[in-house]
């Protein structure tokens, strides 16, 4: 009974850890607008054609993506332990109607590492499944 107990209890201590790092991550990136200083889509560095777009969370779970044009969308972050994607269980979901080729930007990326100030992003390639597509964003 005692094992059931200490399991239960470090089950519910782990869980509501889980859960204020992921209340970081969304207060850090609603505070601010952010650009991106890192995107590798498929192999391919593709940061120096967003050299311009800035990306501002809204408290709400909007998006908005400002690049040449403005595009708007959703985001959220989940612990989605039944996603596709690799092992880390915290995700930055963007949700985005982009022009092609910018339609990859809108993926559920594994959250790699995030400050209040930078958060490094993760996916597995959906058309190239061993290659990783990654995405850094900074606030401006």
């Amino acid at each position: 009974m005692r094992v059931v107990i200490l399991a239960s209890l470090v089950l519910i201590g782990f869980t509501a850890c889980k859960k204020k790092e992921l209340k970081k991550v969304e207060k850090a990136v609603t505070e601010g607008t952010w650009k991106i200083t890192r995107f590798i889509d498929s192999g391919d560095d593709e940061t120096a054609s967003y050299a311009s777009a800035t990306l501002t969370f809204n408290e709400d779970g909007t998006l908005i993506l400002t690049h040449g044009s403005t595009y708007s969308g959703t985001w959220s972050v989940t612990n989605d332990s039944g996603s596709d994607d690799d092992s880390n269980d915290s995700d930055l979901d963007f949700n985005i109607s982009l022009p092609v080729p910018h339609e990859s930007l809108s993926d559920d990326w594994d959250i790699e590492s995030h400050s209040s100030s930078k958060i490094v992003l993760k996916d597995l390639d959906d058309d190239e499944p061993n290659k990783s597509d990654y995405l850094t964003l900074e606030k401006i």
